[in-house]
Parts: C-alpha cells; structure tokens; sequence
C-alpha cells in the first residue's frame, strides 16, 4: 500500500487539473494518469491502430479527438481501449509512486477513472473533486465546445458524481469560484498535515534530533528543516532509528546540512541510548551503520534522562601516514569517517580557516589535538561546516593516533571543546568510547513541503 499517496479524482469538468496546478504550485509532487496515458497510447500506437483503423492518425500519430469521438461515443470501444492502456498506464504509476514513497512525505496522483478502473487496489486515500452534475455538463459544453446533449453523453460515461463523492475519504467542493476552491485545497491539506515525532539527544555537546522510522527513507530534506537553528529546533545531525530484523536497529544519518554521514560517535551513544529508553531494547546492543556493524552498552541507567554508554568503534583504519601541507605534519584515519590529526604545543593554534581549507581539500573533518596527561581535541566537522563541542569519531582518530605516537597510552581521558571529560581505552586493535548521553526533549515538528 502507498501510505503516502492521495489519490485526486471527480468527473470529467469538475476541476482535478486545477486543484493539482495549486497543489504543483506549492511544492507538492503529482504523477499525472493523463500524461502517462497520453505516453502510453502513443507507444502502444500499433495495438490502437488495428483496433479503430488507420483514420485515428495525423501525422503518424494518434489523434486523441478523433479517437475520443470513436469511444466517448460507443462504451464497447472505450472499455477495448481501456484494456489496451490501463494496465500499462497502472505500472507506471506504481513505478513513480514507488520512488515517491522513499520521500516519506504526501504526494497526489491525479486518476480521473480511478473508480471506473478498479485497477488501483494499493491507493486508499482517495479525493474527489466535486462540482453538481448540471455544472459538469455546462462546463464541458464551454470547454470542449460541445452540444447540450454530447456533453451529457461524456458525464454519462462515468459513475455518477455524487456517488463518487459518497466512495472518497476527502471532498474538495468546486461548485464556486477560484478562491472558494482555494480554501478547500488548503483546509484539506490541514487535515493531512500530521506532526513529525521526535527527540532531541546531547552527547557531550553534540545535540541530535532522533525519531523512530519503520523503513530507510530519503530524510535529507528533514534534516535541513529540523537542523536549522533558526527556524527549526536546531541540531548537529538527525538519525532515524529503522527497524532490521538482524540487528537491534539500522540507523540512518544525516548531518545538519542534510548530506548523509556513515559514523558518528556521539550520534551512535544517543542512538542507543534512545533504543534502550524509547524503543525498550537491551542494555546490550547492535546495529547497523554505514561504517558497519556497531557495538554499545549501557554502562549505567543514571536517571529517566540520563545514560551512560559505551560504543565500541569499528576497526580504526591508517588513510595517510605522516604528511606535511600548510606548514603542518598530519595523518588521517578512518574511525567511521575519514579525520585529518594534526598535534599542537597549544590548542589556541586552532585555526578555523586552515580547517576548513584541509577540509575542502582532504574531504575529511579536522582535528587540532593537545597532548599531555588528558588529551585535548578541537574538531571541525564536515557537514556542519564549523567548529564543534565534540565529535566522537574525531576524538577517537585523535587517541588512535596519539596512542601510536606512545603506545602506554592505551586509556585516556580525551577532553574536547565542550569541556566534558570523555573516557577512551584501546583493547585488541578496538576503541572503546564512553560518556554520558542526556534526553532533553521531545517535540512535535511540521514538515513544510518544498
């Protein structure tokens, strides 16, 4: 079934294309029956051709008036025709629904035979456009310039219109005029619009909108509203918690420019921490990221919203051995994502505009990282495009590297510009990462279409 579909039908005259030219105008997206059909009947031309005779062709192709003057006249014919292009038009529709389901969000199929059809079974959400009978006829006959009684022959053709509107979930009334027809688009999509679910996590300065999906979507969108600071509830990243039967849970990731990210370390903590508190899952957990397979724990169930949890990193990879490039020695590991490390006397020679050159350049994120008794790190992050409290994976890129630079240092305390004291320990080639997670809100937020 397409749950997010809104099936637009009526009669002929009764105004689809205009309720759908408003809905285009505003962002949303509409599969048009009739434009597939108008496709279909001409790659299907052969087929029509030896049905209604050579005579329905001008200039090698089908002429839809001489053709609708054959079956709006005979429904024999037009119930011939509907078996040559119905069940085409039918899979190409559900091709283009099928992608716009990934979208997660409404969007409309105008259908004007979906009653008549009965070919659409998977679309249960169903508008009629209505308008009277005796102001389809009267429109028909100044549209199509057509006599009193043809125009009634074509209404004929289709099931009555009042029974259609007692067959829809939704009525849109275009009995009056432009403005009228106006609010009644806009006072239907009130109905529909439903609030987006979801909860806000910080891990040692990283903040994360999380909600819980039943399948992977397409939510870049999403992450660009929801992230922004501004108008929406602002954010380093959105993670939507998807259901796998192999695991706890698979995550999808999204920083807050909308662009996807296979690993993040304070994201995986929140992520689950919000399985365990939200979804009821264990304290032990694993699930599915782009960087692969994660392992966490709950260490300590310290309040109603308040954990603290270990991730396990997947192996950390050597990207690039020492290098020198603006005056600097750096390397870059892989810990979920690819980081550029450079060690510092002082973490005042951070230096956001050298960061974001080498981010640019490397496409990687960047790390600053002093080291002494605790190991202190500032992160740029690709994605968010600047300086952040905390990165997880970056913190771990820095104590792999540091840990190679010294091998006793096997545990640290890694100390990031948010200030949180975070513990790492390097166990059989694996980094262990802990600290805690906090839950501070949740909230409803409305999706605008674009």
């Amino acid at each position: 079934m397409f749950k997010n579909a809104y099936v637009i039908t009526g009669s002929v005259a009764s105004g689809k294309s205009q309720v759908c030219r408003f809905l285009r105008e505003n962002g949303f997206k509409i599969i048009d029956a009739d434009e597939i059909s108008h496709e279909i009947l001409q790659i299907c031309k052969n087929e029509v051709v030896s049905n209604f005779g050579k005579n329905i062709l001008s200039n090698g192709k089908i002429d839809r008036k001489k053709l609708g003057e054959i079956v709006f006249s005979d429904p024999q014919k037009l119930r011939v025709l509907e078996g040559i292009l119905h069940p085409k038009i039918r899979d190409e529709i559900y091709a283009q629904a099928k992608e716009l389901e990934l979208l997660n969000s409404p969007y409309f199929v105008e259908i004007p035979l979906f009653f008549e059809s009965g070919n659409f079974d998977d679309f249960k959400n169903v508008i009629v456009v209505f308008a009277p009978k005796e102001m389809l006829i009267s429109r028909l006959m100044k549209r199509n310039n057509l006599d009193e009684m043809s125009a009634n022959s074509r209404v004929a053709l289709q099931i009555d219109i009042e029974k259609k509107r007692e067959m829809a979930n939704f009525v849109i009334d275009n009995s009056k005029d432009k403005s009228h027809l106006e609010a009644q688009i806009r006072e239907f999509l009130a109905q529909i619009s439903k609030p987006f679910k979801c909860f806000k996590f910080n891990a040692n300065g990283n903040d994360f909108v999380i909600f819980s999906s039943d399948k992977m979507g397409v939510f870049n969108e999403t992450a660009r509203q929801i992230c922004a600071s501004k108008t929406g509830i602002g954010a380093d990243g959105l993670i939507a918690i998807c259901q796998n039967p192999e695991f706890d849970f698979e995550w999808d990731f999204y920083n807050s420019d909308g662009s996807p990210a296979s690993m993040c370390g304070n994201g995986a903590r929140a992520a689950a921490m919000f399985a365990y508190k939200k979804l009821k899952k264990g304290k032990r957990l694993k699930f599915k990221t782009g960087a692969g397979v994660i392992n966490a724990q709950i260490l300590d169930d310290i309040s109603a919203h308040e954990c603290l949890v270990e991730i396990l990193f997947t192996t950390p990879k050597i990207l690039q051995n020492e290098f020198e490039d603006f005056g600097r020695k750096w390397e870059i590991y892989d810990t979920g994502v690819p980081h550029l490390v450079t060690f510092v006397q002082d973490l005042n020679e951070f230096d956001v505009e050298l960061a974001r050159k080498m981010r640019q350049k490397y496409n990687a994120n960047v790390n600053f990282a002093q080291s002494g008794e605790t190991l202190r790190v500032r992160t740029y992050e690709r994605g968010v495009e600047a300086e952040t409290l905390a990165c997880g994976t970056g913190m771990a890129a820095c104590f792999f590297a540091n840990f190679r630079r010294n091998e006793q240092k096997r545990k640290m305390t890694v100390i990031p510009t948010g200030g949180d004291r975070l513990n790492f320990r390097l166990e059989e080639g694996r980094i262990f990462y802990s600290g805690v997670v906090r839950e501070t809100f949740e909230a409803n937020f409305f999706i605008k279409e674009s």
